[in-house]
């Protein structure tokens, strides 16, 4: 059977409303279902343990999507500019990650992995334990306002890209390093307070 979907193979198939993926799946490389538009459910491999770069990016019509317990890697960018996601979940029994209020994070918490860039709220406070947020890990959410970022250390490349509403960040002292892009296309963005701690922006 089928093992591995590879890149960009079904790029840009607008048609495609439903995935059945074979028992035998356990790889989706970069893009493999990109724009997607009309993509809104999925039943995935019981095997499937790694999500590649974009996999699910601008699958629009997608509104919740449940991590299986068997994937061990999702990246944060799977679902770039799927601005349909206002929920994610995790199956119980998955080692690697847990879902917390809709976010994906790793397993022990220091990881926010993918917060759902169609979620309305207009605030989020970052779990204490957290420290590191993942590249593009709120990336086109247009609804944040404020982000309050607790004890986080590291700031991942395009992690809160195109969020057009965000109107200020405080970076606490804890923060050491913020990668390229960061808050590129924040076109909303008055006020971004850097701490002391700060070593390495963009």
């Amino acid at each position: 059977g089928v093992v591995v979907i590879a890149e960009r193979v079904f790029i840009g198939h607008e048609e495609i409303e439903k995935i059945v993926m074979p028992a035998s799946l356990t790889t989706l490389k970069n893009g493999a279902f990109y724009g997607c538009t009309s993509l809104k459910e999925i039943k995935f491999s019981s095997s499937l343990n790694f999500i590649g770069d974009a996999v699910f990016g601008e699958c629009t019509s997608l509104t919740e999507f449940t991590l299986p317990a068997s994937v061990q890697y999702i990246h944060s960018e799977a679902f770039y500019d799927s601005t349909g996601l206002t929920s994610f979940s995790v199956e119980s029994g998955n080692p690697n990650y847990i879902s917390q209020d809709g976010v994906i994070y790793s397993a022990d918490m220091t990881n926010l992995i993918c917060y759902p860039a169609g979620r309305t709220g207009e605030s989020f406070t970052v779990p204490d334990s957290v420290e590191v947020i993942a590249s593009g890990a709120f990336a086109f959410n247009a609804s944040l306002q404020s982000v309050s970022l607790g004890y986080v250390r590291e700031i991942g490349e395009r992690a809160f890209m195109s969020c057009t509403s965000l109107s200020g960040v405080s970076l606490p002292e804890t923060v050491e390093t913020v990668y390229e892009e960061a808050f590129y296309g924040c076109t909303g963005l008055q006020t971004l307070e850097i701490a002391e701690g700060v070593q390495t922006f963009g």
